[in-house]
């Protein structure tokens, strides 16, 4: 065939192709610094909250799509499926983290931050505890 060496058209991905870490490593970086600490500041300093998200969430998001749609471009062109591949799967994953980090916040934010919570509730007063009770409450008895 005209300009195509035989050898090229045999081969059909490059000799370095792999699948990578890297992806997963951008990932898991780009969610606990632009997105874990919206989570965990919410409710308690919602003007830091939302300087966060204006400076570091939207802007490093931006980037991430951006970066991420380069580099899988120039693997595609160089014809690295399986280091493509790795970037795919890690966006997706990504996309299924934040998904799941927002709608379990609540659950996620108790797990990281339960001893600050058992100390708030433990230097409670006996008799707020019982005000707290007598309206339905539910009061943690550190069990």
């Amino acid at each position: 065939m005209l300009g195509i060496r035989r050898r090229e058209f045999i081969t059909a991905s490059s000799r370095d192709d792999r699948f990578t870490w890297r992806p997963w490593a951008w990932a898991l970086c780009l969610w606990s610094v632009a997105w874990l600490p919206l989570i965990l500041l919410s409710g308690f300093a919602d003007l830091v909250n939302l300087i966060w998200l204006l400076v570091v969430s939207i802007p490093a998001f931006t980037a991430a799509v951006a970066f991420a749609l380069i580099f899988f471009v120039v693997n595609l062109l160089r014809r690295r499926w399986r280091a493509a591949t790795s970037i795919v799967v890690a966006s997706i994953t990504f996309a299924l983290a934040v998904y799941v980090s927002r709608e379990f916040h609540d659950e996620l934010r108790w797990y990281v931050l339960r001893p600050y919570y058992v100390a708030r509730i433990e230097k409670l007063p006996v008799v707020q505890a019982k005000f707290a009770a007598s309206f339905g409450v539910a009061v943690w008895d550190g069990r």
